[in-house]
């Protein structure tokens, strides 16, 4: 018995909000390991919704100049399953 997929596939863009009053970070960038960029934490959204965004992968950081593909599918998980990755996303 074969598997169905249903796969919707989007261009998203992201773009630098506002900034958050109180949370300052040190950014070393892989490309300048001797440079420490201290800087006041900022709001990412969705440009086309304007929908806060957030990675959850922590060392990870949005570009706004990049073009990211959102994918959507199903692929017969059960409702159980579906419900658990969802919430280990969220966290």
């Amino acid at each position: 018995m074969s598997q169905s997929f249903i796969v919707q596939a989007k261009d998203i863009r992201f773009v630098e909000a506002e900034y958050i009053d109180g949370i300052y970070m040190n950014r070393i960038f892989s490309t300048d390991l001797n440079t420490i960029h201290y800087q006041k934490a900022r709001v990412f959204r969705q440009s086309d919704t304007n929908k806060l965004v957030y990675c959850i992968e922590p060392t990870v950081f949005f570009d706004s100049s990049a073009i990211y593909k959102s994918k959507s599918f199903i692929t017969g998980l059960s409702n159980k399953q579906t419900e658990r990755i969802r919430s280990l996303a969220h966290y």
